[in-house]
């Protein structure tokens, strides 16, 4: 099996560290054009134990130089730059599967263009938007049949995380039509932690056609690592602080209260298992590219928008990732 992971930041070193715990055979390469961040891919590779001692990891900057056939590749490369980074890959290889990280693009046009393209090809193309299994155990209390509304609060990133959260509510309402209903953002923005990127503050109000609402409240000056879930119905109610890994849940349903706790694993406890699952079954967890894009389309000219009133350029392209 043979693995490319463009984009060797944070997030693509996770995706290699957890690759490098495959029981099989993984030839694996890392592109990127950072001397630094190869090293450092490099150093988390050589310090899983647990690998096959045939699984290779070979880094590189140039991916016209690989020579093997690909079987999967994985796109984690900030949003500027994953438009080329994709063209190239279909360009050099015919993998079975991608995937991609999200904020998926900057420019909304590359939306359609890209689904255009990919439904061209036989390849699948995946987004690493994981909060909707990943979250799972929030469907077990509620009913599908009951009304619910679901907020969202903290410091968690606007801009960058909000597809994550659509991801679950859509999931929760069982795949129906999504509408972006209301917003009221800051008038000011800050850099992301990435340069060259923005973030915004606001409130963001997304229904469902089961008049299900997704209400997504970021606010600046509170604790980064703490999110506030809250589901509510007509008879019960869920609170979830989410603290690093682990979400604290209170349930309550009439007299009866209910506490339990879950763990959500990190990057490099997941993607090994969807590798696996692609190889074996040609699916996994994570929402096809269409089902994604529609989950960005529902804010970006939100952002845009926005990005433009505050004086910020988005003519080559909108400000996050």
């Amino acid at each position: 099996m043979n693995i490319l992971v463009l984009g060797c930041g944070r997030i693509g070193s996770r995706h290699i560290q957890s690759l490098a715990k495959s029981k099989d055979e993984i030839k694996l390469y890392a592109a990127d054009s950072s001397d630094d961040s190869l090293d450092k891919v490099n150093e988390i590779f050589n310090s899983v134990s647990s690998k096959n001692i045939e699984t290779k990891l070979f880094l590189i900057k140039d991916i016209t130089k690989i020579r093997d056939k690909i079987d999967i590749v994985i796109v984690a490369s900030n949003s500027k730059e994953r438009s080329k980074l994709i063209k190239s890959v279909l360009k050099n290889f015919n993998p079975i599967h991608i995937i991609l990280e999200k904020v998926l693009f900057n420019k909304i046009n590359d939306y359609k263009n890209f689904n255009d393209i990919f439904n061209k090809i036989s390849t699948k193309v995946w987004v690493n938007q994981y909060m909707g299994y990943e979250f799972s155990f929030l469907s077990k209390y509620l009913n599908v049949n009951k009304k619910f509304k679901m907020r969202v609060s903290g410091n968690w990133g606007l801009c960058c995380n909000s597809v994550h959260f659509i991801e679950i509510f859509h999931h929760l309402c069982d795949r129906t039509e999504l509408i972006l209903k209301d917003s009221s953002l800051h008038n000011e923005c800050i850099d992301s932690k990435r340069e060259g990127y923005y973030e915004l503050f606001g409130k963001i109000i997304i229904g469902s056609a089961q008049h299900n609402e997704l209400i997504l409240d970021c606010t600046p000056n509170v604790p980064e690592n703490v999110i506030n879930i809250e589901v509510e119905t007509d008879s019960s109610q869920l609170k979830d602080v989410w603290v690093d890994e682990h979400h604290n849940c209170i349930f309550k349903k009439g007299n009866k209260i209910l506490k339990e706790r879950y763990y959500v694993r990190r990057q490099s406890e997941r993607t090994l298992e969807i590798i696996e699952s692609l190889l074996k079954y040609d699916e996994c967890k994570l929402p096809l590219y269409h089902l994604s894009s529609y989950h960005h389309l529902l804010i970006l000219n939100l952002f845009k928008k926005t990005f433009n009133k505050l004086g910020i350029d988005t003519s080559k392209g909108i400000p996050i990732t």
